[in-house]
């Protein structure tokens, strides 16, 4: 019973991180692109971003 319940938290905890991602993105996306024209360099900043973040999620 203990295991599943740190299983719950764990996936509870990779979700969480995942919808933060996810948020953080779109803020990557919208807030940054709107105002000046897009650029196709813009990706691998986001990409990085979301690498480090999910590292993140699964140390802590």
């Amino acid at each position: 019973m203990r295991e599943i319940n740190l299983y719950e938290a764990e996936n509870k905890a990779m979700r969480t991180a995942l919808e933060d991602i996810r948020a953080r993105v779109r803020e990557i996306k919208y807030h940054h692109t709107k105002p000046r024209k897009r650029r196709h360099g813009n990706t691998t900043h986001i990409c990085a971003d979301i690498e480090s973040r999910i590292n993140q999620a699964l140390k802590g």
